[in-house]
């Protein structure tokens, strides 16, 4: 599985918002950055339930291959045939999607993971530098 460290951040008002990050499977791979208040990496994918059950391992998303339960995951799943619903099992490094009321269909869904990539931290809505308001004039002694 691919497991990523930061080396390099591009942020550019003119251009994408991208991270270079090595992986062990493919080497340094460069990843753009979704809008965001904390720092996430993101996959897609389709699949489909097997007798009501569907199983993961990572993601695809940079950082996989390490323990989760500090820092789960975020599991989207969009179900594109009828089912009797589902519900996402996070491990610590995989997720199953399993149907409801131990459903058996054999549905097929599409779902999203956002994780945070290995190395790379950030709190929720982190000040930035911003621009500087301009200084009071100097009062004038009389």
């Amino acid at each position: 599985m691919p497991l990523a460290t930061p080396t390099s951040r591009v942020i550019s008002p003119l251009a994408d918002k991208n991270a270079v990050v090595q992986t062990d499977s493919y080497g340094y791979r460069r990843m753009s950055a979704m809008e965001s208040p904390e720092i996430w990496f993101e996959d897609f994918g389709s699949a489909e339930l097997s007798n009501g059950h569907a199983s993961r391992a990572g993601s695809g998303v940079p950082g996989d291959g390490r323990d989760r339960r500090e820092q789960p995951m975020k599991v989207f799943v969009t179900m594109n045939e009828d089912s009797a619903g589902v519900h996402v099992v996070k491990g610590a490094d995989r997720f199953a999607v399993v149907e409801n009321n131990g459903g058996w269909s054999n549905a097929a869904f599409d779902y999203r993971v956002v994780a945070q990539a290995a190395g790379l931290r950030g709190g929720p809505l982190r000040r930035g530098p911003g621009p500087q308001p301009n200084p009071p004039p100097p009062v004038q002694q009389p």
